[in-house]
């Protein structure tokens, strides 16, 4: 998806440009340091740490698209989608901030198959506990309560709105965007 929206955003035509799909990091990794590939779009959170290694080897350099082209982009891509800022050091040789897309991370139910006590339950384990979690899996870093609530595409489970609440962060403005979620439905 996101080829596609640069494609579309520079005008390239696809059939001038040879693309290997692939749904292997590592496979994508491996291309780009043996120079089977000239340019990856690949997945990974900020500080992943097959960028670190192949950052480390001088086997990749991050670029910045322009704002107004990655905001164009993300007209293009689906509401999931949003543009956050990978800062400068975070990978060996990057001096420089750059932006890239950031997809979220969101976990589905149906609140009329989950209960709003299971999905309570649920959300009360993964953000009381979210320092141990992170330790298990390094995007539960970005995991966080706040993050969650200011990135939200799709209305909140009746479970997590009931953690929110308790926690004293659920606001009206919430609620309204809640209320307009759902009706977009």
């Amino acid at each position: 998806m996101i080829t596609e929206a640069l494609f579309k955003v520079y005008n390239i035509d696809p059939k001038s440009v040879r693309v290997i799909p692939t749904t292997e990091t590592n496979e994508a990794m491996d291309a780009l340091a043996s120079n089977t590939v000239d340019a990856g779009i690949i997945p990974g959170s900020a500080g992943a740490g097959y960028f670190q290694k192949a950052a480390r080897e001088g086997k990749i350099e991050f670029f910045s698209i322009p704002e107004d082209k990655m905001k164009a982009m993300l007209k293009i891509l689906p509401p999931a989608f949003d543009l956050e800022t990978v800062p400068a050091n975070t990978y060996p040789g990057q001096t420089n901030p750059y932006t890239a897309f950031d997809l979220s991370t969101t976990f589905v139910a149906s609140s009329k198959h989950l209960s709003e006590e299971v999905g309570y339950r649920i959300v009360k384990t993964l953000f009381d506990n979210q320092a141990q979690f992170s330790t298990y899996h390094s995007a539960a870093k970005e995991w966080t309560i706040d993050r969650t609530l200011k990135q939200a595409k799709i209305p909140f489970h009746p479970g997590a709105v009931r953690y929110f609440r308790e926690k004293g962060l659920w606001t009206p403005e919430m609620e309204k965007r809640q209320a307009e979620m759902a009706r977009r439905g």
